[in-house]
């Protein structure tokens, strides 16, 4: 059922659930839903758990339906739930996984292949359900093929484990007329002799079935987190070896906190390190391969899949990613719709729409208008890398250093120049001016902001008006680095202080711009909407006394500036 490779680590917790398991009837078995952060492998250890069970072949029947997509007609999923579940029936009541592995999944072949067996438990089944499909009765059929599972093995004497995979989208199913899922199980789930496994997105379990009220009480909680370092380490080397791939054990540890301790992550680097020929010797190594996958490999295909299924619209896949990618969510914080809504300059029930699509792929989780993004450093690496090649068309190599953490050789706050004059009390300051170059990578634009109060501290600015300076020097940030595709990747920024004013420019290197082009911006409602950076201009506008931009051969020079209050000035330094 699924290949030893996906499969690595979690014996101890398999064992454990195993011995429960088969410990029916002895030991009744609550109904349970394995959670856990995406990708951390519950499906995998589902299919594990079932492949367990049938070669046990004990009395515990095993069962396993995966839910691919949403049905529109409650018959066809009836069919196709049940084509799945006789076939594992009879494989294993006939000891014989063929029956499950090969033929026609379809459901009139698995009825003949039932009406072969002489079964009869399987020939009362099938004339109930008969009955129902002939009546038209769409709540008998659903309740049939739901209960499939107890009645099967009560028939033979034994007792069942019903494991259901992507459960969360069973939650979206309803239909006119008759019951929906959501609905239906909580009852289902009841029964004794068929205890059912659940898994799925852990945040939609948690949100929209585990938290209701009659499923109450009725469903244990088992909670599946990431690999433990030695575990992850020695799952990676197991891995490499079945790969035939070389790798140290010193280096791989080294980064090993890339891989968020699941193996499918590792399991992607691994191929790709057998496909070029590649020895996993050495951290440099590692991390590279690694960058390759999250900028283009197996990796960045899985996610970009979920998020062309969530978005068939270019422009809302853009939108989602900036969302993502929003300082606050990308580094594990909680927002409210209403602010999300504000930073991307979206309309609000656009950005409640995005969410919700992005909750539904995993991607996001949330609650009660409260988002944030699912804890996975890869998911956030891979956010950050398609921001930068998708939307600002920064360089790979910028991309590359910002992922792998590797700063760039630029001096961060240097003094340029100082004018001074004797004063009373020591020295007074005529002019001063610094200088900061910063790295395009996340939260950049915070680094400047606290440079900005370091020389704030120097003059008697209200409060009220260091805050404006900030922000506007934020969104200046956030401009050059999303829309500039410098270069060299790098913002340069001057702060100078003078007896009248605080002067700050924000020059990049990249593509030139030029502000008469830029139409006035409108509010954002459509998806067919312009680039955000005239509304950045228009706030840096609103938020400082005048703001400039030079003529310069390459990039752009923003010039921004901010009158001190009368009688301000330098504070004066001991001398």
């Amino acid at each position: 059922m699924v290949p030893e490779d996906l499969y690595s680590g979690r014996k101890q917790e398999l064992q454990t659930l195993l011995k429960m398991l088969t410990g029916l009837p002895r030991v009744p078995v609550q109904s349970a839903a394995i959670l856990g952060p995406g990708r951390v492998g519950t499906s995998e250890f589902l299919k594990r758990l079932y492949l367990e069970l049938f070669r046990s072949g004990g009395d515990v029947i095993p069962f396993y339906y995966r839910f691919e997509r949403i049905f529109h007609d409650p018959l066809h999923f009836v069919r196709d739930y049940l084509a799945c579940l006789i076939r594992q029936y009879s494989a294993f009541q006939c000891n014989d996984p063929s029956l499950f592995v090969s033929g026609s999944p379809c459901f009139s072949s698995v009825q003949k292949l039932a009406y072969g067996q002489s079964d009869k438990t399987l020939d009362r089944f099938f004339e109930a359900l008969d009955e129902a499909f002939e009546a038209d009765d769409r709540e008998a059929c659903l309740k049939a093929a739901l209960y499939a599972p107890a009645v099967l093995a009560e028939g033979a004497g034994k007792y069942a484990v019903m494991m259901v995979d992507h459960f969360h989208l069973a939650l979206r199913m309803s239909w006119s007329a008759c019951p929906s899922l959501m609905e239906l199980y909580p009852a289902v789930m009841e029964v004794r002799r068929a205890p059912h496994l659940i898994t799925g997105l852990s945040g939609l379990l948690q949100r929209d079935f585990l938290g209701m009220e009659s499923t109450a009480g009725l469903i244990r909680r088992i909670q599946m987190d990431v690999l433990d370092e030695e575990s992850a380490l020695a799952a990676f080397l197991h891995l490499a070896e079945r790969y035939q791939v070389k790798a140290d054990p010193e280096a791989v540890r080294c980064e090993l906190a890339r891989f968020h301790g699941v193996p499918y992550y590792m399991v992607c680097l691994i191929r790709r390190a057998r496909q070029q020929g590649l020895a996993l010797t050495s951290a440099e190594v590692i991390g590279d391969l690694y960058f390759r996958e999250i900028a283009g490999g197996e990796i960045a295909a899985y996610f970009e899949a979920i998020l062309n299924r969530s978005f068939r619209d270019p422009f809302a896949k853009r939108d989602a990613v900036r969302i993502m990618n929003l300082p606050p969510l990308a580094g594990g914080s909680v927002l409210r719709i209403e602010e999300v809504a504000k930073r991307v300059s979206l309309d609000l029930q656009r950005v409640r729409e995005l969410t919700e699509s992005l909750i539904q792929g995993g991607l996001l989780e949330g609650d009660y208008g409260m988002v944030h993004l699912t804890a996975d450093p890869v998911l956030a690496d891979f956010l950050k890398a398609a921001q930068r090649s998708w939307l600002t068309r920064t360089g790979e190599e910028s991309i590359r250093r910002e992922i792998l953490k590797e700063s760039p050789d630029v001096p961060i706050l240097t003094e340029l120049q100082g004018n001074e004059e004797p004063g009373g009390s020591g020295v007074k300051r005529e002019k001063i001016s610094f200088g900061l170059v910063l790295p395009m990578v996340s939260e950049t634009e915070l680094v400047a902001a606290r440079a900005l109060e370091q020389v704030a501290e120097r003059v008697d600015f209200p409060d009220e008006e260091i805050g404006k300076i900030r922000m506007a020097l934020i969104e200046a940030c956030i401009n050059s680095f999303e829309h500039s595709g410098s270069s060299d990747g790098k913002i340069y920024i001057t702060f100078t202080l003078d007896r009248e004013k605080l002067t700050i420019v924000v020059e990049d290197k990249g593509r030139s711009f030029d502000p008469k082009r830029v139409p006035a911006p409108e509010r954002v409602t459509t998806r067919k909407a312009p680039s955000r950076r005239g509304w950045g201009i228009e706030l840096i506008k609103n938020l400082m006394d005048r703001v400039e931009f030079d003529d310069v051969a390459v990039g752009t020079r923003l010039r921004m500036i901010k009158y001190l209050p009368r009688d301000a000035g330098l504070k004066a330094e001991a001398g």
